[in-house]
């Protein structure tokens, strides 16, 4: 019995040190809060990489960013060759993340399609890759390399 209450009582010690005891927790330089997005950010965005598969047409010429910490509201503008009507079907679910330290993913989202940009953002720029997405089976999965230079919000 006299055991059970020693150990218990060295074991609600432990706890009760631990409790105080503060662990400094290593981060990476730089990466504190590089994705805070404070104020809305604008970006002319232009492709590279083209294939027969892949067609600058499908994705945005511009977007806007709107302010968050993890996560936010994202607009953007479409290429002259897309509709109106097939453009505002993919503004159905849109918006920004946090994914890794400076890198943002950006989805614009319909019922079947959609447009997934996995960018980091450093120096005022965007950089990464576009990439078209689909609900049907045996389509190819079109994707560029995306540059953004940031420029003013009107």
């Amino acid at each position: 019995m006299f055991a059970r209450l020693s150990f218990q009582a060295v074991a609600a010690g432990a706890v009760i040190a631990c409790a105080h005891t503060r662990v400094k927790t290593p981060t990476v330089p730089g990466a504190a809060s590089v994705s805070l997005i404070s104020e809305p950010e604008c970006y002319r965005l232009s492709y590279g990489d083209s294939s027969a598969t892949a067609s600058a047409r499908l994705f945005p010429t511009w977007i806007e960013i709107f302010p968050g910490r993890e996560s936010g509201a994202v607009a953007g503008r479409h290429h002259a060759a897309i509709s109106e009507a097939d453009w505002n079907a993919l503004l159905k679910y849109s918006g920004w993340n946090k994914i890794a330290g400076d890198s943002l993913e950006i989805m614009f989202h319909g019922t079947a399609e959609g447009i997934r940009i996995h960018a980091a953002r450093l120096n005022n720029s965007l950089s990464g890759r576009v990439t078209w997405l689909t609900d049907l089976m045996g389509f190819a999965t079109p994707s560029l390399e995306l540059v953004g230079t940031r420029e003013s919000c009107p």
